[in-house]
Protein backbone atom coordinates (compact mmCIF):
# COMPACT_ATOMS: atom_id res chain seq x y z
CA UNK A 1 0.00 0.00 0.00
CA UNK A 2 2.58 2.15 1.04
CA UNK A 3 4.46 1.91 -2.11
CA UNK A 4 1.00 2.49 -4.52
CA UNK A 5 0.78 5.67 -2.58
CA UNK A 6 4.02 6.72 -3.42
CA UNK A 7 3.36 6.04 -6.95
CA UNK A 8 0.09 7.51 -6.91
CA UNK A 9 1.53 10.63 -5.51
CA UNK A 10 4.24 10.87 -8.50
CA UNK A 11 1.77 10.77 -10.86
CA UNK A 12 -1.16 13.40 -9.66
CA UNK A 13 0.58 15.52 -7.03
CA UNK A 14 2.67 18.56 -6.72
CA UNK A 15 4.86 19.53 -3.37
CA UNK A 16 3.27 22.45 -1.97
CA UNK A 17 5.31 23.93 0.90
CA UNK A 18 3.82 27.01 3.03
CA UNK A 19 4.86 28.63 6.01
CA UNK A 20 4.19 28.46 9.62
CA UNK A 21 5.51 31.15 12.06
CA UNK A 22 5.98 30.70 15.94
CA UNK A 23 6.95 32.80 18.56
CA UNK A 24 9.99 31.76 20.47
CA UNK A 25 11.25 31.61 23.88
CA UNK A 26 14.38 33.43 24.74
CA UNK A 27 15.86 30.30 26.28
CA UNK A 28 14.13 27.39 24.23
CA UNK A 29 14.94 25.45 20.66
CA UNK A 30 11.43 24.37 20.13
CA UNK A 31 8.66 26.86 19.10
CA UNK A 32 6.38 28.63 21.40
CA UNK A 33 3.08 29.63 20.43
CA UNK A 34 1.69 29.26 16.89
CA UNK A 35 1.17 32.76 15.43
CA UNK A 36 0.24 31.63 11.83
CA UNK A 37 0.64 30.06 8.08
CA UNK A 38 1.65 31.85 5.40
CA UNK A 39 0.66 30.78 2.20
CA UNK A 40 -0.58 31.21 -1.66
CA UNK A 41 -4.19 29.66 -2.83
CA UNK A 42 -2.44 28.62 -5.85
CA UNK A 43 -1.45 25.15 -5.96
CA UNK A 44 1.21 25.94 -9.01
CA UNK A 45 3.21 28.28 -6.39
CA UNK A 46 4.67 27.87 -3.26
CA UNK A 47 7.09 29.42 -0.77
CA UNK A 48 9.81 27.47 1.17
CA UNK A 49 13.54 28.44 2.52
CA UNK A 50 12.56 31.11 5.11
CA UNK A 51 15.03 33.07 7.12
CA UNK A 52 14.12 35.64 9.09
CA UNK A 53 15.47 39.06 7.91
CA UNK A 54 14.44 41.13 11.17
CA UNK A 55 11.85 41.20 13.62
CA UNK A 56 11.37 44.49 14.81
CA UNK A 57 8.59 46.53 16.60
CA UNK A 58 5.95 43.82 15.57
CA UNK A 59 6.92 43.30 12.59
CA UNK A 60 9.11 40.40 10.85
CA UNK A 61 10.52 40.03 7.49
CA UNK A 62 11.26 36.75 6.10
CA UNK A 63 13.38 36.10 2.73
CA UNK A 64 11.81 33.06 0.89
CA UNK A 65 12.25 31.02 -2.13
CA UNK A 66 9.04 31.41 -4.39
CA UNK A 67 8.56 28.54 -6.64
CA UNK A 68 6.63 28.47 -9.42
CA UNK A 69 6.09 25.06 -11.55
CA UNK A 70 5.58 26.79 -14.90
CA UNK A 71 8.70 28.59 -15.11
CA UNK A 72 10.25 25.83 -12.88
CA UNK A 73 12.41 28.06 -10.88
CA UNK A 74 12.56 29.97 -7.91
CA UNK A 75 12.89 33.26 -7.40
CA UNK A 76 14.07 35.28 -3.74
CA UNK A 77 10.89 37.39 -2.20
CA UNK A 78 10.56 39.20 0.93
CA UNK A 79 7.76 38.53 3.06
CA UNK A 80 6.71 41.26 5.54
CA UNK A 81 4.16 40.71 8.29
CA UNK A 82 2.93 42.69 10.84
CA UNK A 83 2.05 40.18 14.10
CA UNK A 84 -0.63 41.72 15.54
CA UNK A 85 -2.92 41.82 12.18
CA UNK A 86 -1.44 38.61 10.85
CA UNK A 87 -1.11 40.37 7.61
CA UNK A 88 1.47 40.54 5.18
CA UNK A 89 3.20 42.06 2.20
CA UNK A 90 5.16 40.16 -0.58
CA UNK A 91 7.79 41.63 -2.59
CA UNK A 92 10.06 40.46 -5.38
CA UNK A 93 13.38 41.27 -4.89
CA UNK A 94 15.79 38.50 -6.69
CA UNK A 95 14.61 37.15 -10.54
CA UNK A 96 17.82 35.34 -12.17
CA UNK A 97 17.64 32.86 -15.56
CA UNK A 98 18.62 30.22 -13.30
CA UNK A 99 17.09 28.66 -9.91
CA UNK A 100 17.66 30.65 -6.86
CA UNK A 101 16.40 29.46 -3.44
CA UNK A 102 17.71 29.28 0.32
CA UNK A 103 18.51 33.31 0.43
CA UNK A 104 20.75 32.25 3.65
CA UNK A 105 20.66 35.58 5.51
CA UNK A 106 24.59 37.20 6.31
CA UNK A 107 23.18 40.67 7.02
CA UNK A 108 20.13 43.13 6.77
CA UNK A 109 21.12 44.48 3.50
CA UNK A 110 23.28 40.95 2.74
CA UNK A 111 22.16 37.30 1.61
CA UNK A 112 23.09 34.22 0.07
CA UNK A 113 20.75 32.36 -1.75
CA UNK A 114 21.71 28.90 -3.31
CA UNK A 115 22.21 29.09 -7.19
CA UNK A 116 23.81 26.24 -7.85
CA UNK A 117 22.52 26.19 -11.59
CA UNK A 118 24.62 29.22 -12.49
CA UNK A 119 27.85 26.90 -10.85
CA UNK A 120 29.18 30.08 -8.42
CA UNK A 121 28.00 31.09 -4.86
CA UNK A 122 27.46 34.74 -5.14
CA UNK A 123 26.73 37.05 -2.27
CA UNK A 124 23.61 40.31 -2.58
CA UNK A 125 23.45 43.19 -1.48
CA UNK A 126 21.78 46.44 -1.66
CA UNK A 127 24.22 48.73 -3.63
CA UNK A 128 23.81 52.29 -4.97
CA UNK A 129 21.89 51.16 -8.03
CA UNK A 130 19.77 48.60 -6.89
CA UNK A 131 20.54 44.65 -5.98
CA UNK A 132 24.28 44.21 -6.61
CA UNK A 133 25.98 40.82 -6.51
CA UNK A 134 30.13 39.73 -5.74
CA UNK A 135 31.37 36.26 -5.83
CA UNK A 136 31.70 34.88 -2.68
CA UNK A 137 33.26 30.98 -4.26
CA UNK A 138 33.72 30.11 -7.56
CA UNK A 139 31.63 26.41 -7.15
CA UNK A 140 28.12 24.99 -6.71
CA UNK A 141 27.08 24.84 -3.47
CA UNK A 142 23.77 23.30 -2.30
CA UNK A 143 22.18 25.58 0.21
CA UNK A 144 25.85 27.38 1.35
CA UNK A 145 25.42 29.06 5.05
CA UNK A 146 28.17 30.72 6.80
CA UNK A 147 29.45 29.89 10.61
CA UNK A 148 31.77 32.43 12.12
CA UNK A 149 33.70 30.70 14.72
CA UNK A 150 36.87 32.37 16.18
CA UNK A 151 38.00 34.61 14.16
CA UNK A 152 37.37 32.51 11.19
CA UNK A 153 34.78 31.99 8.29
CA UNK A 154 33.43 28.97 7.18
CA UNK A 155 31.18 28.24 4.47
CA UNK A 156 28.73 25.00 5.07
CA UNK A 157 27.02 23.17 1.67
CA UNK A 158 26.38 20.16 0.40
CA UNK A 159 28.18 19.45 -3.52
CA UNK A 160 25.73 18.47 -6.56
CA UNK A 161 26.53 15.29 -6.84
CA UNK A 162 25.82 14.30 -3.05
CA UNK A 163 23.35 16.92 -2.44
CA UNK A 164 21.45 15.28 0.74
CA UNK A 165 24.40 14.37 2.58
CA UNK A 166 28.16 14.64 2.40
CA UNK A 167 28.28 18.05 4.10
CA UNK A 168 30.89 19.73 3.15
CA UNK A 169 32.84 22.95 5.42
CA UNK A 170 35.40 25.60 3.61
CA UNK A 171 37.43 28.10 5.13
CA UNK A 172 37.03 30.71 3.46
CA UNK A 173 39.75 33.26 5.26
CA UNK A 174 42.10 30.15 4.53
CA UNK A 175 41.24 28.94 1.60
CA UNK A 176 40.99 25.57 2.50
CA UNK A 177 38.53 22.75 3.11
CA UNK A 178 38.16 20.97 6.73
CA UNK A 179 38.81 17.52 5.78
CA UNK A 180 37.18 15.76 8.77
CA UNK A 181 33.37 16.03 8.14
CA UNK A 182 31.68 13.00 8.68
CA UNK A 183 29.50 11.70 5.36
CA UNK A 184 26.48 11.22 7.53
CA UNK A 185 26.35 15.06 8.14
CA UNK A 186 23.15 16.12 5.94
CA UNK A 187 22.52 19.13 3.97
CA UNK A 188 21.53 22.43 5.87
CA UNK A 189 17.83 23.51 7.14
CA UNK A 190 18.02 27.07 8.16
CA UNK A 191 20.93 29.12 9.99
CA UNK A 192 23.12 28.46 13.16
CA UNK A 193 21.64 29.59 16.06
CA UNK A 194 23.03 30.10 19.44
CA UNK A 195 21.20 28.91 22.56
CA UNK A 196 23.12 29.29 26.34
CA UNK A 197 26.53 29.58 25.09
CA UNK A 198 25.82 27.07 22.51
CA UNK A 199 25.37 26.65 18.39
CA UNK A 200 23.23 24.67 16.86
CA UNK A 201 22.75 23.50 13.19
CA UNK A 202 19.92 22.41 11.39
CA UNK A 203 19.65 19.68 8.81
CA UNK A 204 17.15 17.66 6.59
CA UNK A 205 16.38 14.33 6.03
CA UNK A 206 15.64 12.73 3.31
CA UNK A 207 14.43 9.32 4.14
CA UNK A 208 10.92 8.74 2.81
CA UNK A 209 10.86 11.73 0.58
CA UNK A 210 12.67 15.18 0.14
CA UNK A 211 13.08 16.83 2.96
CA UNK A 212 10.89 14.87 4.91
CA UNK A 213 12.02 16.11 8.38
CA UNK A 214 14.64 18.09 10.46
CA UNK A 215 17.09 17.17 12.68
CA UNK A 216 18.66 19.38 15.24
CA UNK A 217 22.68 19.18 15.99
CA UNK A 218 24.73 20.65 18.36
CA UNK A 219 27.88 21.85 17.33
CA UNK A 220 30.79 20.42 19.12
CA UNK A 221 34.03 21.23 17.26
CA UNK A 222 34.99 23.01 14.29
CA UNK A 223 38.64 24.07 13.27
CA UNK A 224 41.23 23.89 10.42
CA UNK A 225 41.19 20.45 10.52
CA UNK A 226 37.68 18.69 11.53
CA UNK A 227 34.28 19.56 12.70
CA UNK A 228 31.98 17.31 15.05
CA UNK A 229 28.35 17.78 15.82
CA UNK A 230 26.28 15.85 17.67
CA UNK A 231 22.48 14.92 16.45
CA UNK A 232 19.76 15.88 19.41
CA UNK A 233 16.37 15.38 17.80
CA UNK A 234 14.67 15.59 14.89
CA UNK A 235 11.82 17.66 14.62
CA UNK A 236 8.97 15.77 11.91
CA UNK A 237 6.15 17.38 9.89
CA UNK A 238 2.85 16.30 11.53
CA UNK A 239 3.79 17.85 14.81
CA UNK A 240 2.56 20.88 13.35
CA UNK A 241 0.43 19.66 10.28
CA UNK A 242 -1.33 16.43 10.19
CA UNK A 243 -1.44 16.11 6.37
CA UNK A 244 2.28 17.51 6.13
CA UNK A 245 4.84 14.64 4.82
CA UNK A 246 7.71 17.37 4.81
CA UNK A 247 9.56 19.66 6.49
CA UNK A 248 12.85 20.69 5.30
CA UNK A 249 13.45 24.34 7.03
CA UNK A 250 14.08 25.93 10.65
CA UNK A 251 14.78 29.31 10.77
CA UNK A 252 15.48 30.67 14.27
CA UNK A 253 15.67 34.30 15.16
CA UNK A 254 15.69 36.03 19.01
CA UNK A 255 11.81 36.16 18.87
CA UNK A 256 10.09 34.04 16.32
CA UNK A 257 11.05 30.70 14.58
CA UNK A 258 9.49 29.94 11.18
CA UNK A 259 9.71 26.71 9.69
CA UNK A 260 8.08 25.55 6.00
CA UNK A 261 6.03 22.43 5.60
CA UNK A 262 5.06 20.37 2.46
CA UNK A 263 1.72 19.39 2.20
CA UNK A 264 1.28 17.84 -1.69
CA UNK A 265 -2.03 19.02 -3.38
CA UNK A 266 -3.91 16.95 -6.34
CA UNK A 267 -3.09 18.38 -9.89
CA UNK A 268 -4.12 16.07 -13.27
CA UNK A 269 -1.11 18.01 -14.90
CA UNK A 270 1.57 17.08 -12.20
CA UNK A 271 3.59 14.35 -14.17
CA UNK A 272 3.81 16.85 -17.26
CA UNK A 273 4.75 19.62 -14.78
CA UNK A 274 7.26 17.44 -13.51
CA UNK A 275 8.79 16.33 -16.67
CA UNK A 276 8.70 20.05 -17.34
CA UNK A 277 11.03 20.95 -14.42
CA UNK A 278 13.14 18.99 -15.09
CA UNK A 279 13.83 19.31 -19.13
CA UNK A 280 14.04 23.09 -17.99
CA UNK A 281 16.78 22.12 -15.14
CA UNK A 282 18.85 20.17 -17.89
CA UNK A 283 18.75 23.36 -20.71
CA UNK A 284 19.46 25.81 -17.70
CA UNK A 285 22.61 23.54 -16.53
CA UNK A 286 23.79 23.01 -20.06
CA UNK A 287 23.50 26.74 -20.96
CA UNK A 288 26.53 29.14 -20.60
CA UNK A 289 24.73 31.61 -17.80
Amino acid sequence: MKTLNNFIRKLFYLDKWYLKIFSKNTDDILPAKFICDINIKSKYTFYADPFILSEENGVIEILVEKFNYFSSKGIISKIILKINEKKHLVQDILIERYHLSFPYVISQNKFMPEASESLKTRVYFQGSSGIESSILHNKSCIDPALFNFDRQEYLFFTARKYPNNHLKVYNLKKKSMVKNVSSNYKRMAGNFFLVNGSYFRPSQTSYKCYGDSVIISKVKEISDKVYKEHDLFTIAPKLYESKAVGLHHYSVGSKFIVLDINVPVFSLIALPLKLLQRFKIYVRTNKSI
